[in-house]
C-alpha cells in the first residue's frame, strides 16, 4: 500500500526525508526567467544571440531551474513552509566553467543550482543543502529561512563577490553531503573543477569530513583522493560505518 506520496505537480529532484515530528521534506524543481550572461566560454553568449535572445546579462529571457526545500503536512500534504534559492541567492553567480550553459543551448533552460542533497538537523533547527553546479553547501536556520553561511568558491570565481566561508577547501561539483554525530560534515566532493581550484594537473574526486567552527572556518579532518581512473564527475556518495571505516560510492565512467 501507498503510506504517503508527494504533492507537488513538479518534479521532486534527488532528495526526500521524513522528519521527526512526522512530516516530509524534500527538493522540488522551480523555474523563473533569468538573464543570459555576455561573457559565457567558447563563443555560447554569441552562440545565444544567433538563437534569437538579447543576451546582456540583464534581460530575464531564459528558464532557469532551481530547487526549493518543501516541507508538507503528513495528512493533508499542504505545503507547510519552502525555502527557495530564487529569493536567497542571486543569479549573479552560476557556473561558467563547466558544461551547464551548453545543455541549457541544448535543453532549453540552465540548470543553475542542480541541488542534490540536503541534511535536516533538528538538533541545531538548521539544513544543510548542497548545490552542485554552485560548487556550494549552505547552512539554513530553519524555520526563518536565514542563511546562517555559505561555503564554496573564492569569491573571485562567482561574479557576485559574495565571501563563503572556508574557500581554500576546493570542492566542486559535490554530492551526498552528511551531518555526522559529531557534527561534522561527510561528503562526497566530485572534483569537476579541481584542476582549477586546487592546482592539479587531473581532475580528482575526494571525500572530505569536515568541522566547522564558529561559523566561520573549516578543519579537514579526513580526506581521501580516489585513484584518477575513479574520477567521478557525475555522482557518488560516501557513508561513515558504524566500525569507524568510511564506504565510497564512486561513479565515474564505472561503479566503485
Amino acid at each position: 500500500n501507498i503510506i504517503w506520496e508527494e504533492p507537488n505537480e513538479h518534479f521532486s529532484h534527488h532528495e526526500i526525508i521524513q522528519l521527526p515530528d512526522g512530516r516530509y521534506m524534500g527538493l522540488v524543481e522551480d523555474i523563473e526567467l533569468g538573464p543570459i550572461p555576455t561573457n559565457l566560454p567558447n563563443n555560447l553568449s554569441t552562440i545565444f544571440t544567433f538563437s534569437g535572445y538579447t543576451v546582456d546579462g540583464v534581460t530575464l529571457e531564459f528558464p532557469w531551474t532551481g530547487q526549493k526545500i518543501v516541507e508538507w503536512d503528513k495528512d493533508t500534504n499542504e505545503e507547510v513552509w519552502s525555502w527557495n534559492p530564487f529569493d536567497h541567492f542571486t543569479m549573479a553567480d552560476y557556473d561558467k566553467y563547466e558544461a551547464t550553459w551548453w545543455s541549457a543551448l541544448w535543453d532549453g533552460f540552465h540548470d543553475w543550482t542542480h541541488s542534490n542533497a540536503f541534511y535536516f538537523n533538528s538538533n541545531e533547527s538548521a539544513i544543510y543543502i548542497s548545490s552542485r553546479h554552485l560548487s556550494r553547501i549552505t547552512k539554513i536556520d530553519y524555520p526563518s529561512g536565514d542563511i546562517i553561511w555559505m561555503m564554496g568558491m573564492p569569491a573571485e570565481y562567482m561574479a557576485s563577490g559574495e565571501e563563503h566561508i572556508c574557500t581554500d577547501i576546493g570542492f566542486s561539483f559535490q554530492h551526498n553531503i552528511k551531518l555526522l554525530e559529531n557534527g561534522n560534515l561527510l561528503f562526497f566532493d566530485n572534483g569537476n573543477l579541481s584542476e582549477m581550484l586546487r592546482n592539479l594537473n587531473n581532475p580528482i574526486t575526494r571525500m572530505l569530513e569536515i568541522e566547522v567552527i564558529d561559523n566561520s572556518y573549516c578543519n579537514i579532518i579526513w580526506e581521501y583522493d580516489l585513484s584518477q581512473d575513479m574520477y567521478s564527475p557525475w555522482m557518488g556518495s560516501v557513508r561513515l560505518l558504524d566500525n569507524g571505516n568510511y564506504l565510497i560510492n564512486a561513479v565515474g565512467g564505472d561503479g566503485h
